[in-house]
């Protein structure tokens, strides 16, 4: 059971791992230049374990602005805490 637990932990570790690099990524290069190999890559992972985080380029994006926003509100960006579409 113990090992359970771990492996989740290590998950949702990873998966913050994953999410930090796709910003800095889509920050220095641009949403469109950045695949999911090079970060699979960047990360030292397989691209089957990204792609077993995150069905797609899409998901992880959405992932990446949702970091933001929690961010932004955490630091009191009432005015900009809300993405609209």
């Amino acid at each position: 059971m113990a090992g359970v637990k771990r492996n989740k932990c290590d998950r949702a570790e990873l998966r913050k791992r994953v999410i930090l690099e796709a910003s800095s990524a889509f920050a220095k290069f641009g949403i469109k230049n950045v695949h999911m190999d090079s970060l699979a890559c960047a990360l030292s992972i397989s691209k089957r374990t990204l792609y077993e985080l995150f069905c797609d380029k899409e998901q992880l994006l959405l992932e990446v602005f949702a970091m933001h926003q929690q961010e932004m509100s955490r630091l009191g960006c009432r005015r900009h805490a809300t993405l609209r579409w």
